[in-house]
């Protein structure tokens, strides 16, 4: 008994001990570690051209944004020359400028059922200069999307990169392994050849699909989706 009374009184004499100390004020040690520059939001944080040096060709850097609809035009001192401001954002953004000064670029399609990997777009848009949206297509629904890069070509049609969905069924047909084969199916690319058409319209005058190349060796009772004229093509 005398001994559990004598552990009592050592553990409340080190209680008070400890309380009684002074203890550093949390927000000065914060500051101490926390850069000036830096803070866990990055609120209020400078944004823009950081570093330059002397020599630099003349001429402008254009970029989009991820997550926002703004495409900016800086000059080599970091200054905004103009901004062009679209109706969605996009993880994958990707802006061409037009000799008149209009936009080609691709924009993240705000319903993808399907397709959600990572990179997906889904529009195709042009944007004039003065900020007007003069075309926007959408390639994206439950059978394909476009997704990552795309080029203008010479004669103003876009080559775009889309997922195509086969399903479980498709790709067992196809003798792939069984154990590799997602739940979701298999999004094999393709590549499309779109020609604008008004405002909203699109039509696909070419394309390329992987899926046709494709040579499976893990059943010989399967088919495979590659003939031998695509064999050769690839």
């Amino acid at each position: 008994m005398k001994r559990t009374f004598l552990l009592l009184q050592i553990c409340i004499f080190i209680s008070i001990l400890s309380y009684s100390q002074p203890h550093p004020n949390s927000n000065d040690t914060l500051a101490k570690k926390t850069p000036p520059d830096r803070n866990m939001f990055g609120l209020g944080i400078p944004r823009g051209v950081t570093t330059t040096s002397e020599g630099l060709a003349d001429g402008y850097v254009i970029y989009a944004v991820p997550n926002s609809a703004s495409v900016y035009l800086i000059n080599r001192k970091g200054e905004v020359v103009h901004e062009w401001k679209g109706n969605y954002g996009g993880s994958a953004r990707v802006s061409y400028l037009q000799n008149d000064g209009s936009l080609i670029q691709n924009a993240g399609d705000p319903d993808f059922p399907v397709f959600a990997g990572g990179g997906e777009a889904g529009r195709l848009q042009r944007i004039t200069w003065d900020g007007k949206i003069v075309w926007d297509f959408e390639y994206a629904n439950e059978k394909e999307h476009a997704h990552h890069d795309f080029a203008v070509m010479p004669n103003g049609n876009i080559l775009a990169i889309a997922w195509e969905a086969k399903t479980v069924a498709e790709v067992l047909a196809a003798g792939r392994k069984p154990k590799l084969i997602p739940k979701a199916g298999l999004w094999p690319d393709k590549i499309v050849e779109i020609k604008p058409d008004g405002e909203r319209g699109g039509k696909v005058v070419w394309e390329w699909h992987i899926w046709d190349h494709m040579i499976q060796d893990f059943d010989p009772k399967k088919r495979t989706t590659a003939s031998p004229q695509n064999s050769r093509n690839y």
